[in-house]
């Protein structure tokens, strides 16, 4: 992916900029086994294939483990360990699987740390002995398709911050994002809103990248892949679906002008089309 310059334009890129600072040990260490996923996931994805609409910011830092390419094995502790040595503390607002690490000037930033479904036979899911984890859908989907590096700089005045980042390929990237709404993961209206946001607009970069399309037909049939079609072509089948008034609200928020609800039906059509050309 070519470099991706982006603006720090307020305190929420600050502190995103500062969590990827802090991380950058983690992925050094746990390459080729680390990706990172979450709402940065589709915001470089969003910029790397524009699709004229407005990009979501996010602060947060998420990052899917595959734990067989780690050989998480018996007692072995990798995750855990770095995590300890980089002063992160779990079970940031009750949840195990979130980590906080106050940074001065900054403040606290957050990371989630997720395992693919099916990693662990234990419940709830561990990344390794000790270190809960939660299963992410869609995340098996994107550990099996080949990730992709971007490169990114932040750009904040007259400093810039480059940073190499490992992330799902951009069907990948729908499918995770999919995937998590159709599961009922999430219960927050505004984070269900968001990831429905999300998903479309990473179904409308799709429509611009043969290869992405042709990646989601070849694996039509995983039951990850096909749900999440399923479900992205019916919740925005129509301009008053859900998926479709989510998004409308979504950008009503920002002062986006009516019929991004409208917008996303029509993404949908041509998304479910293009699947089913030949």
């Amino acid at each position: 992916m070519d470099l991706l310059p982006i603006g720090v334009t307020g305190p929420a890129d600050r502190r995103l900029v500062a969590g990827l600072r802090e991380i950058g040990p983690i992925l050094e260490e746990l390459d080729p086994a680390v990706l990172v996923i979450g709402g940065l996931m589709s915001r470089l994805w969003l910029h790397a294939v524009p699709i004229d609409m407005p990009v979501r910011p996010t602060a947060d830092i998420d990052l899917g483990i595959d734990r067989q390419r780690l050989q998480l094995a018996a007692d072995r502790q990798v995750v855990g360990p770095l995590l300890e040595r980089l002063d992160f503390k779990g079970g940031y607002a009750g949840e195990p699987f979130r980590y906080a690490k106050a940074v001065e000037g900054i403040g606290e930033i957050l990371l989630d740390i997720v395992i693919p479904p099916g990693a662990s036979r234990d419940e709830p899911p561990l990344i390794e002995r000790g270190l809960e984890s939660v299963a992410a859908p869609g995340l098996a989907y994107a550990v099996l398709r080949a990730p992709v590096t971007a490169s990114v700089s932040f750009v904040d005045g007259e400093q810039s911050f480059d940073f190499q980042l490992p992330i799902p390929a951009l069907d990948a990237a729908l499918v995770l994002k999919a995937a998590l709404v159709e599961s009922g993961v999430r219960s927050r209206p505004d984070r269900v809103r968001s990831d429905s946001v999300d998903a479309i607009v990473l179904a409308a970069a799709c429509l611009k990248r043969p290869d992405a399309l042709r990646a989601l037909r070849d694996h039509r049939r995983r039951s990850d892949v096909r749900k999440s079609v399923r479900w992205l072509t019916d919740a925005f089948r129509s301009p008053t679906a859900v998926g479709s008034r989510r998004v409308e609200t979504h950008f009503e928020k920002d002062g986006y002008a009516p019929g991004a609800g409208r917008w996303a039906a029509e993404v949908a059509g041509a998304f479910r089309a293009a699947l089913e050309a030949d």
